[in-house]
């Protein structure tokens, strides 16, 4: 899939309608011609928020990849442990066709760790510190990794002769990104406020607050 020249991102919703709605709708306003949620859009102790927020999706036409809270829904939905879903076929359909990572060209866009097993998307990358990340970098091929579930939102720049580091991302400010650097944009929490615009054209991410 070819990346649009805007993107829209947040991640870890968590059953909070108001503030993904908010969030799509500031991003739209932005310009961006996409919108990526990068996992966690529903939550395992707000089931009755899910219908409204996959009906959100696909009235405004946004990519979502898969987080740990979302299998475990779609997991119970599967086991016939669905009660207050008005349509359980419906939404563990969708749940079941929801992928664990989206690629465009060179940019990944996941959970959390861009592979395709269970543990990809329950292990968080970052954990104060630059260990994971740079293992990380070592594993895969990508330019750029978008993802969520740690709620922070930091970004990890791999550069020489610096090497890996560790920054929170600067928020109302455009980024300017490095090509010669590869780097991983943990997006933050939308039910904690956080999404963020991807110019690929300008090459900038710039961090966003859904409230201010």
């Amino acid at each position: 899939m070819n990346k649009p020249r805007r993107l829209g991102l947040l991640s870890d919703s968590h059953g909070n309608i108001e503030a993904t709605e908010k969030a799509i709708d500031i991003l739209m306003i932005q310009g961006c011609e996409r919108v990526i949620h990068l996992g966690d859009f529903c939550d395992t102790n707000r089931r009755d928020r899910l219908e409204d927020i996959v009906r959100l999706f696909k009235e405004r036409g946004v990519i979502a990849v898969k987080g740990n809270n979302d299998y475990l829904i779609e997991l119970a939905l599967s086991n016939g442990a669905g009660e207050g879903y008005s349509d359980q076929g419906w939404m563990y359909e969708f749940l079941k066709k929801v992928p664990m990572k989206v690629v465009m060209d060179d940019i990944c866009f996941a959970h959390s760790f861009p592979f395709d097993y269970l543990r990809a998307f329950y292990e968080p990358i970052d954990v104060g510190s630059t260990e994971r990340a740079s293992l990380l970098f070592q594993q895969m091929p990508y330019w750029i990794l978008f993802c969520g579930h740690s709620h922070t939102p930091v970004y990890f720049c791999l550069s020489y002769p610096d090497g890996v580091l560790r920054k929170v991302a600067p928020p109302g400010e455009k980024f300017l990104l490095e090509p010669t650097s590869r780097y991983i944009f943990v997006v933050g929490s939308a039910d904690e406020g956080e999404c963020a615009v991807f110019d690929a054209e300008a090459s900038t991410y710039e961090r966003i607050n859904i409230f201010s």
